[in-house]
């Protein structure tokens, strides 16, 4: 299953892009299963049109809901068209 979203990027906890558009797309769970426990299960990858500066470290903040997400793989460019990244949903605990 894939999503959609608009988001907005820090980088060292600076505002660094405003509503980039990607697109979320599950991992499978057997890939996850697969990897020994390496993939953490809330992972996914973003796929982005274009190029954008997206960054390993940078946090992904969705602009229609309170999701973050942690860029935690190094991103790919695919002949100048897209960009693939696996990413991990930040986990908020509530007070």
């Amino acid at each position: 299953m894939s999503r959609d979203l608009l988001v907005n990027t820090q980088r060292h906890q600076v505002a660094h892009l405003t509503n980039a558009f990607v697109r979320l797309d599950n991992i499978s769970l057997s890939v996850i299963a697969g990897s020994g426990g390496a993939i953490p299960y809330n992972s996914y990858t973003l796929y982005a049109l274009g190029v954008p500066d997206i960054a390993q470290g940078d946090l992904l903040l969705d602009t229609a809901s309170s999701d973050q997400y942690r860029v935690s793989g190094n991103p790919e460019q695919f002949d100048s068209d897209h960009l693939e990244v696996m990413v991990e949903k930040v986990m908020m605990k509530t007070p």
